[in-house]
């Protein structure tokens, strides 16, 4: 029995529009003298084929499929309307077709029977400019197809692709950006990102907005916006069509309506509305507090109704006489302007000098590296990462924090917000930071695994000598970490923090591993890789997880 009738599609599943009987029709045979073909390849497409059959019959016209091979044979060189899912397959199956075919979605046969009447290919229109070749036609129409499967119409239809910048292009410019598109790794951990402003720099930042705007309000999909902004990054020219953005992984539906309102009107009106409101500019206000995050800013915002900074300031006197920890909200805010200032790179490698000097002095055999943004070559950041161990004895790192914090203590007056040890917990145990009610990094994750204090860590507050003789408060964070653990935790702290992400996100999809600042362990069993223990430098790693190598400076995505 035919394929196209082994499912078939019940009408209580269509719209309700197209539920009607035969005699309720307003016009039958309204498809007369009309030719069309029925070529779908989705399985949820090809079930409703029974239904169209059917329907096309009922109203006049002359219906084909694909199994239809000796009467198609016949026509193919004749007037016809193509209802398909992929041109390029009906292509590969009738290689030599008439030019005057006209590949359609099937939204447009959908639309013919609701409204009763043959409606205009126009704006349904899957075909590319050139027919006669066959592999343009096919990248054409994919992306096309992808335009209207998500809800718009179609910017390469023949009569708009005439009207837009990407086909005054030559063939060789064309296909070279969809060339590159075409290679661009889903995962970022996959690819090189350089700290440089990028092609589509403007639509960057409004993508970041928009992952912002989701973020504050705790809705879906903020991270699709974060995954194609990072994509822009590397993508070296500037976007000139829907159809060119199409072709970049991670860029679905919700982002490509955003792409098409950025090329029409210069700008994306959800963006300038939530840039405007009194919500957006509370919320970042808030945000600005150290230790404050979206979670804690929308709580403030919504249940407490504060809106300045003096607001915020009675409310945490209030909470602080009922018995609230709140040390770090009420230094962030107590320092709020210093924090604001952003460190320069001459300025964090003068305290890393500091804190290097203080490790060599408790501990010859004590390391340390400067890391976060500043490993990754940035000229600016808002804190110092400071990562270090024992080179020689797997524990050797144990109570000396407490040691380089005195030494240090001659030099700069620090303030402490958190200085911490690690318990002895299990890796399942493990609780990960969510929301970012400090860091979004991946390497702010609580410290453990099976021996006991595997790091200390300290967070806080020291005021460097500034401008006009005034000490000025910067951010500081010194991890100590086990020798066996160096490898991972330098990757962790290195970030970015999308980038630590990513790879997160990789090793457990593609991998079926887990990877954090401790090491990598199986998914599933949570227990350590066999090789964890050999792989001690940042190429072995990557190589074991099958990466290809990317430098500090190529991971700023």
């Amino acid at each position: 029995m035919d394929r196209y009738f082994t499912r078939k599609r019940k009408a209580t599943r269509l719209p309700l529009s197209l539920n009607k009987s035969t005699s309720e029709k307003k016009s039958a045979g309204f498809f007369t003298g009309v030719s069309v073909l029925l070529a779908f390849f989705q399985r949820a497409h090809v079930a409703q084929v029974a239904f169209f059959y059917t329907k096309l019959k009922e109203n006049g016209a002359k219906v084909y499929r694909l199994e239809d091979k000796e009467s198609l044979a016949r026509i193919k060189f004749e007037p016809l309307i193509v209802v398909t899912d992929n041109v390029s397959k009906v292509l590969n199956f009738i290689p030599d077709h008439c030019e005057k075919w006209e590949f359609v979605h099937k939204s447009w046969l959908e639309k013919c029977l609701s409204k009763q009447q043959v409606l205009s290919t126009k704006s349904y229109q899957l075909a590319a400019k050139d027919n006669n070749d066959h592999k343009n036609v096919a990248g054409h129409a994919s992306a096309s197809q992808k335009a209207i499967d998500s809800g718009r119409d179609s910017e390469d239809s023949e009569d708009d692709a005439s009207k837009t910048t990407l086909t005054r292009l030559s063939v060789d410019e064309y296909q070279q950006r969809k060339d590159f598109a075409s290679k661009i790794p889903v995962y970022c951990c996959q690819r090189k990102t350089l700290d440089k402003p990028c092609a589509n720099e403007k639509l960057y930042q409004l993508f970041l907005l928009l992952e912002q705007r989701r973020l504050l309000e705790n809705a879906m999909h903020a991270l699709a916006y974060h995954r194609a902004a990072a994509v822009l990054r590397v993508y070296p020219y500037e976007l000139l069509s829907v159809e060119e953005a199409s072709w970049l992984p991670c860029f679905g539906a919700k982002c490509l309506k955003a792409v098409k309102e950025y090329l029409k009107t210069g700008n994306i009106q959800e963006c300038v509305e939530f840039e405007q409101s009194e919500r957006f500019q509370c919320l970042r206000l808030f945000c600005g507090i150290h230790g404050v995050g979206p979670t804690t800013a929308c709580l403030w915002y919504d249940q407490y109704h504060l809106r300045t900074l003096q607001d915020v300031k009675s409310f945490l006197e209030r909470k602080r006489l009922e018995g609230h920890p709140l040390a770090i909200k009420e230094y962030g805010l107590q320092y709020y302007d210093d924090l604001q200032q952003k460190i320069s790179r001459k300025e964090a490698l003068d305290i890393y000098h500091h804190v290097e000097s203080a490790f060599r002095e408790v501990d010859p055999h004590l390391s340390c590296c400067l890391v976060g943004g500043f490993r990754r070559g940035q000229e600016y950041g808002h804190d110092v990462d400071i990562l270090g161990c024992h080179r020689v004895e797997e524990y050797g790192h144990v109570g000396k924090l407490a040691a380089i914090l005195q030494i240090l203590g001659k030099r700069f007056r620090y303030l402490s917000l958190e200085h911490e040890s690690s318990s002895n917990r299990r890796y399942d145990e493990l609780q990960v930071v969510k929301g970012g009610e400090e860091d979004d990094d991946a390497s702010s994750e609580p410290t453990s695994l099976d021996g006991p204090d595997s790091s200390e860590r300290f967070i806080g507050l020291i005021f460097y000598p500034g401008e006009e003789k005034r000490s000025i408060a910067r951010r500081l964070d010194i991890v100590l970490t086990r020798k066996s653990e160096w490898t991972f935790s330098l990757i962790s702290w290195t970030g970015s923090s999308f980038f630590e992400r990513d790879l997160r996100r990789y090793c457990a999809k593609e991998r079926k591993l887990r990877f954090n600042s401790h090491g990598i362990f199986e998914k599933h069993s949570k227990q350590p890789v066999q090789r964890c223990n050999s792989l001690t430098e940042e190429q072995q790693v990557f190589e074991y997880l099958q990466l290809p190598w990317l430098a500090p400076e190529e991971r700023c995505a």
